[in-house]
This record gives C-alpha cells, structure tokens and sequence, in this order.
C-alpha cells in the first residue's frame, strides 16, 4: 500500500501566495512540477481539461476559499484513516499487487474515484468538496472495491455492467463497515432512500432506459429521475442476488463470479 499525500504541498502553496506575486508561478512551483505526472494524467487525461483551464482557475484562488478545509484535514488524520479502510478492505478480499492511493486537492474532482495511470489503477481522492469526513472510511472501501473489479476484469463498462459494479462495491462497504442503515452506504438522505424504496417500481425501467441511451443515472436528476438513483438500483440488484441466488454467501462469491453472474443481471435489465 502506498498513500500519497500530494494535498500537503497544496497547502504550503496557498502559503506562499502571501509572498509571491505571481500565483502560477508559485503553483507551478510549490505544487504542481512536483506531482506533474499523476496531475496531467487526472487533469487531461481523465477530467479533459486544458493548461489554460488550470491556470485560469490558479489565477482565481483565494487562501481563504480553502481555510475550512485546512483545518478540517488538521483534525482528521487522513492517512491513518486511508491505511485502515484499505486494511480492513483487504481482510475481505485481499487484493494481489500495489494499491496505491493519492489524496490530493484539485477543481471540481471527483470526492473519489479509481483511475488508470501508469499502466495500473489507483484510489484518487479529491478533496476540494470535503467538508467533514464522517463517510470517508466507507468512501474508501467503496473504491477499493472497485480498484479491485477494474485490476480483475478493467474498466470498459457499458450503462448495465456500471449499474451492477456499483451495487458491488456498495454492498461490499457494507461488509467492509458493518452496522450502518442502507442509505449511509448508498450516501443518500434517508428521506431520498425511503422515498427509493416505495416507488422503485415507478422508475426502475425508465432510468435503466435512460443509461442505456448514455444518461447519467448516477449524479443528475434529469427526466424526473430520482439524484443518484443508478446506486439505489444496483444495490438492489446485488444484495438481492446475493441473498436469493447465492444464498447469503459473502460478496467475494460475486466478484469471483463477477462475469458470469453480470450476464445474469443484464438479461433481467435487458
């Protein structure tokens, strides 16, 4: 396990804008020549932005848009707390090779997600969203679970097969973190979960539908469909499949079975 902490420099450059006049310069120095690797790759690889949008958003910055998160990661002690949800993940099902996890401030990142870099995936946690990390350690596990889907089986995913891998690594944080309510691994209100539960049966072929024609099912509320229902349907999906087909067995039974039970999952969706 290697956990990089890039967010630290960050910091050391919101410091030192104090000092420097010139803010992209600063950056440059201080932030991102340092880590100009893993940043390029996220930033225009992944995310598909441009130099321009970069420095234009640097230019932008202000210290104090990031006090409340710098003192908030003063409390927290993230790297202990990435060490042991990553532990406490790979005591579920161990995973062969590297994990490697980078923790870093960027615009408008993802709170977390697994990318390619390097010829190999890693856990990159965004942290400019952040406000308190109560649901961090389940977040974590979350993503590990699918560091291990995509160095198992990769990451070319059609709207089904996205479906049933988040319902995976759902219900896998709940195995990784026992004990909390269904809406706390699925990170909805309860009110939203309740409101699922009762009236899935009214959206259920509509938003399968609409990711089939490549919505996002997952983070927009477009059509009238529901925020985040994509979540909602694939942990359905799983932990059903789970308690009526594989009959209460772990979840490694369904990652170990990953391609021949998603066939499965996908005629029904079909």
């Amino acid at each position: 396990m290697r956990i990089n902490c890039l967010y630290r420099d960050f910091f050391i450059f919101l410091n030192a804008i104090h000092m420097e006049k010139n803010k992209w310069k600063a950056f440059r120095e201080y932030y991102y020549l340092k880590h100009k690797d893993f940043l390029d790759n996220f930033w225009f690889n992944y995310q598909g932005y441009t130099i321009q949008n970069i420095r234009d958003r640097v230019n932008d910055i202000k210290a104090s848009d990031y006090s409340h998160l710098e003192e908030a990661v003063k409390l927290y002690d993230l790297e202990e707390a990435t060490r042991e949800s990553i532990l406490r993940s790979r005591n579920i099902f161990p995973l062969k090779g590297m994990c490697n996890v980078y923790i870093f401030i960027g615009f408008f990142s993802p709170d977390m997600c697994v990318v390619r870099f390097k010829d190999d995936y890693v856990i990159c946690v965004g942290l400019e969203r952040f406000k308190k990390f109560t649901d961090y350690p389940v977040m974590m596990a979350h993503e590990y679970c699918h560091l291990v889907l995509n160095k198992l089986y990769g990451d070319e995913n059609n709207p089904l097969r996205r479906i049933i891998k988040e319902g995976i690594a759902i219900c896998f944080s709940r195995e990784v973190y026992p004990g909390l309510p269904d809406y706390g691994y699925l990170f909805m209100h309860r009110s939203d979960y309740n409101m699922l539960s009762s009236k899935i049966g009214q959206y259920f072929y509509d938003a399968i539908s609409y990711a089939k024609r490549g919505g996002d099912i997952f983070h927009g509320n477009v059509e009238g469909l529901p925020h985040r229902i994509g979540y909602f349907i694939g942990y359905m999906l799983v932990s059903r499949y789970m308690k009526e087909t594989l009959k209460g067995k772990s979840i490694n039974q369904f990652i170990e079975n990953f391609e021949n039970i998603c066939i499965d999952l996908e005629r029904g969706m079909a």
